[in-house]
């Protein structure tokens, strides 16, 4: 199984998937190459990140962490933190600081692009099934159980927003607005209004939704179990009164 794909700066594509796989296709997409396998470790990898100078990380399961310096071509295993938590996603604020998030309120912050991690202390105990960073400082975390925490400072101070959402987060993004969008389990998406609140927004996708892509001011496309669903924004009005809840 793979679990995430990015593109370099040169074109070439990187995938990462259980057995702690890591493909790599040449710009055109035609054609992959594993560059790293260990089916013994039986371990997944989750996410990678990899920077416009070819630094870049792929974590996983158990703590696994494998660090590139030549834009996916090679890797080799770094250990970020010690208490071995499922790590779950990993993101590059505007400012270079990168964040890996995971589960038992796992959130390690980098100033240095990987080379060396702090670990965070969020106020949460519980799985992060992802990060976000975004406009002026902010970064989002969320996950289990509907947590989603905001930071408007870098990640020193992190505050819990209330969305009246039981259900897992497993993605969000920023429009061009700076505004967030977030989904998760039974096809519930949120919108942040221009005021800050979060609104459940009506839609026809009723399975989860793992991974948003944002492609215009008012368009964004949803992936999920039910496949691959467009979103006019531009159009959608907050659910009624309880949906949520």
């Amino acid at each position: 199984m793979l679990t995430a794909v990015t593109a370099t700066r040169e074109g070439q594509l990187v995938a990462v998937g259980h057995d702690a796989l890591i493909l790599s296709s040449p710009a055109s997409g035609t054609g992959w190459t594993v560059v790293h396998a260990d089916p013994e470790l039986d371990t997944p990898l989750f996410d990678l990140w990899i920077d416009q100078h070819g630094n870049g990380l792929a974590v996983g399961a158990y703590g696994l962490a494998l660090r590139t310096t030549d834009y996916g071509r090679s890797w080799l295993r770094q250990e970020i933190d010690s208490q071995e938590a499922h790590f779950y996603a990993i993101d590059e604020a505007p400012n270079g600081n990168l964040f890996v998030c995971g589960e038992f309120g796992t959130v390690l912050q980098s100033g240095n692009r990987g080379q060396s991690w702090t670990r965070l202390d969020v106020g949460w105990d519980g799985t992060f099934f992802g990060c976000r960073s975004g406009h002026a400082g902010r970064v989002l975390l969320y996950g289990l159980e509907g947590v989603l925490l905001e930071s408007t400072d870098g990640g020193k101070t992190w505050q819990h927003l209330e969305t009246g959402i039981s259900a897992s987060f497993y993605d969000a993004a920023f429009l061009p607005d700076h505004r967030a969008i977030i989904a998760g389990a039974d096809g519930i998406v949120l919108l942040e209004t221009p005021a800050g609140k979060f609104e459940r927004i009506s839609h026809t996708h009723s399975e989860s939704i793992l991974k948003i892509l944002v492609t215009s001011p008012d368009t964004a496309l949803l992936f999920g179990e039910g496949g691959i669903q467009p979103l006019d924004l531009s159009d959608t009005l907050p659910a009624e009164k309880g949906r949520g809840q």
